[in-house]
């Protein structure tokens, strides 16, 4: 029986494809596959509806159709999105917006509950909040002890 032989193809996917012909045509330098793809949805979305509205192909109409989508799609293809894809930024980005601003200790503590601290003392985590919620009622309640007696 012969051996099965597993190659990894995790580095295949890491490494950014590009294009250095098109059919028989060589490009002088090659094309982000990325640069490729985001140029066609922005063409499908910018581009095209405005070719539908401009409908008479003039110089400076194909300018003001395509030359967004050309600069769109270099702009999201280059590495300025703090190390992702553009993709993964703006899925972050919305991610955040919509995300609870709540965080205590890098996870979401849930509400907390309302408590009145006379004071001017800063935390910045769960427990120490609670600990000194904890100490002031413990004061607040040796005040009323010492009253009664």
């Amino acid at each position: 029986m012969e051996p099965i032989i597993v190659k990894n193809m995790t580095g295949l996917f890491k490494k950014e494809l590009v294009m250095y012909s098109l059919f028989d045509m060589q490009l002088q330098s090659p094309l982000k596959l990325a640069a490729v793809g985001y140029f066609l949805i922005l063409a499908i979305f910018w581009s095209a509806p405005w070719l539908f509205i401009l409908w008479v192909p003039d110089v400076y109409g194909a300018m003001w159709a395509f030359l967004p989508a050309v600069g769109g799609a270099i702009a999201m293809s280059s590495p300025i999105w703090g190390g992702k894809p553009f993709s993964h930024f703006i899925k972050c980005q919305i991610q955040y917006i919509f995300s609870p601003k709540m965080y205590y200790e890098n996870y979401y503590g849930g509400k907390m509950p309302d408590m009145i601290i006379d004071g001017k003392i800063q935390v910045s985590r769960k427990k120490d909040y609670y600990k000194l919620a904890r100490l002031i009622q413990e004061e607040y309640e040796n005040k009323k002890r010492r009253k009664r007696k």
